[in-house]
């Protein structure tokens, strides 16, 4: 588990400037990673910076990037510090582990999860400085 935190976290250490870099040498249409792989497999080259819905998507797939590593931190940290004696007793009771997960587990991550839900519409306001650097103000 820690190798997975440190992957997982290393995404809240790297600047706008560097994901938006990072992310436009995935999505440039003649170099990009994901064109060289749609090209192995013969698929269509797209091109991610110009097309208006393809744009909107690329700048959706880095922001999520962004902000995966302290929503995985803390749903990681929530999820280790669940009593697992209620587990036996449920399990012991014959409950489905659907009916765990939505009965005994949900409710207890609840308030981290309404946290984890708040910082992240927080940080989807400030995408902005993405945006400009992806897409230099956008196609359109």
């Amino acid at each position: 588990s820690g190798f997975f935190r440190t992957i997982f976290s290393s995404t809240m250490g790297v600047s706008i400037s560097v994901s938006a870099i990072f992310w436009l040498f995935i999505f440039n249409p003649s170099i990009g990673i994901l064109n060289q792989i749609a090209a192995f497999l013969h698929l269509p080259i797209l091109n991610w910076s110009t097309d208006p819905n393809l744009a909107m998507i690329s700048v959706i797939i880095s922001t999520v990037w962004m902000n995966l590593g302290f929503a995985f931190l803390v749903l990681f940290s929530a999820f280790e510090s669940l009593p697992l004696s209620l587990y036996e007793e449920t399990a012991i009771e014959g409950a489905s582990p659907a009916y765990r997960f939505m009965h005994v587990t949900i409710p207890l991550i609840s308030p981290t999860l309404f946290f984890v839900s708040i910082i992240t519409l927080i940080e989807s306001f400030k995408s902005f400085g993405l945006i400009d650097l992806m897409t230099a103000g956008g196609p359109n």
